[in-house]
Formats: C-alpha cells, sequence, structure tokens
C-alpha cells in the first residue's frame, strides 16, 4: 500500500540547482534532462558538464521571458516556452489550473505519437497527461519545506508502522534502476489487511490504474493542495464523490499493478 506524501515550500531563492534532483538525480550524462532544448531529441549529451550548462542557460532564458514569474518559469521548463505564450494570452501569469488545461490541450495534440502517458493517475480524467502539472511543487520540494495540514495523519495500516520501502530515492525492485520513489510502501498481508483513510476528505479516484503501474488505487483530496493515494490494493471500498472520514476503510492490501509484495495468503 503506498502513502503519499506532502511537502510544501515555505520560500528560498530561486536558483536551477534543484533541477538535477528533480530531472535525474544528479545521474548521468544529462542531468538536467534538457538534450531536447540543443539539439531536439533524448540523449545527445555525453558529458554531464554540459547538461548542466545547457540548462542553467535554458532556464535562465524562461526566467527572462516569464519576466519574474518564478513558477511559470518552472513549469514552462518542463513544458516548454509555448507554456509562457498560452499563460500570457490569458490570465498573464501562473496557476496549476493553466498548467493541467495546457497539458489536456498538448496532450490531445500529441497522444496519437505514443509517447505521453499519465504520470499521475488523477489526472487521467482531465486528459492532463503531458509532462508533469506537478512539476513547480515537485522543484520546490527541494528547499526547505514544512508540511502543512489540518490536524494530524492516522496511521493507514492497523498496527503500526511498519514500512517496506520509504518515500525517496531507491533501486527500483522491478526494474533494478535506481529512481525516485513517489510514496511508501507499508507492510500487510494481501485480501486482508484493511486500509484506512489517512484523513477525512473527499474521494476523487477509485478504480484500476494501470498505466504508471499502481494498480487498484484511491486518492482523497484534503483541501485544495493535498492528496493522498492508496495503490496496489486487492479490492476497493469506496467510489468516487464519496466522503470519507479519518480511519475510515478505503480498501484491502492487495499487489495489484506494479508490486513486488506478497500476494494473498490464500
Amino acid at each position: 500500500m503506498k502513502y503519499k506524501k506532502c511537502n510544501l515550500w515555505t520560500g528560498r531563492e530561486l536558483t536551477p540547482t534543484s533541477f538535477p534532483k528533480q530531472e535525474s538525480g544528479g545521474r548521468g550524462n544529462d542531468p538536467m534532462q534538457d538534450s531536447e532544448s540543443l539539439c531536439g531529441s533524448v540523449g545527445c549529451f555525453d558529458d554531464p558538464e554540459l547538461s548542466i550548462k545547457q540548462g542553467v542557460k535554458y532556464f535562465s532564458g524562461v526566467i527572462e521571458r516569464a519576466d519574474g514569474d518564478n513558477k511559470l518559469a518552472l513549469q514552462s521548463y518542463n513544458f516548454g516556452g509555448g507554456f509562457i505564450d498560452y499563460v500570457i494570452e490569458r490570465e498573464g501569469s501562473y496557476s496549476q489550473e493553466l498548467a493541467i488545461d495546457f497539458s489536456a490541450m498538448k496532450y490531445e495534440e500529441l497522444s496519437h505519437t505514443g509517447n505521453y502517458s499519465c504520470i499521475h493517475p488523477e489526472m487521467l480524467p482531465k486528459w492532463a497527461c503531458y509532462g508533469d502539472v506537478f512539476y513547480v511543487d515537485n522543484v520546490l520540494r527541494y528547499y526547505d519545506y514544512a508540511v502543512a495540514v489540518d490536524g494530524e495523519f492516522a496511521v493507514p495500516v492497523q498496527g503500526g508502522l511498519n514500512t517496506t520501502s520509504n518515500y525517496g530515492m531507491r533501486t527500483h525492485p522491478i526494474s533494478g534502476e535506481v529512481d525516485m520513489h513517489k510514496g511508501m510502501d507499508f507492510d500487510c498481508v494481501g485480501n486482508v489487511t484493511p486500509i484506512f483513510a489517512a484523513q477525512s476528505g473527499k474521494v476523487v479516484y477509485s478504480q484500476f490504474q494501470g498505466a504508471a503501474g499502481y494498480g487498484n488505487l484511491v486518492m482523497i483530496q484534503h483541501g485544495d493542495q493535498l492528496i493522498t493515494g492508496y495503490a496496489h490494493l486487492s479490492s476497493l471500498s469506496v467510489d468516487a464523490g464519496d466522503t470519507v472520514k479519518q480511519g475510515q476503510k478505503v480498501g484491502v492490501c492487495g499487489t495489484t499493478g506494479s508490486s513486488t509484495g506478497p500476494p494473498s495468503p490464500f
């Protein structure tokens, strides 16, 4: 079962230093993941120093074009400079709503290529599957942050915090590659252990999600910018649109989707 973590930025001077952490963990020949801005294709760097220089140069350009709107510049590093024009033609400043709209527009335009899939399953109903609509928050999480919620989280698995894989960089148990684990895995018994809502909220997603490997997935909205996700469930106990209370059962432990968890004992 995966439990999503929420990080909120408290504020620091914006520099490009966090991009390698977000893009590649600082590894490989293209730690800034910016080869396309130089040569129009992925993988044309053979020297990480060249990647860093190009990434800083490109980011400097979008900062200038964004006219001081740091969040607009950040999102444009992921979406491309066309997002700046898109925003200026509308509200004139960054908002996540505009990021979602732009992502959906570009996905409709380019989905036929087969090169894009939803990295955030909660964006599937909106078809916002181009790029990363949460890129701003994902980069800023490397600055000092505070976890800000109304009240405390409850443990989603009864019996303690026996975790099998923490949030952060790890060797992927299936691919063997080092990547970012965007959740926390708890020990539980498949088809037996109930999974509970960590906080009260509204269910915004409850179905099988295959593209990103989450399997049976429940997403609960807690306020405007906080969502918890409960993945790999063997069964779902709530429907999208339901209002749930903290500690209410949302599903049963499982190993659906891309998971190496233990199978059912039955």
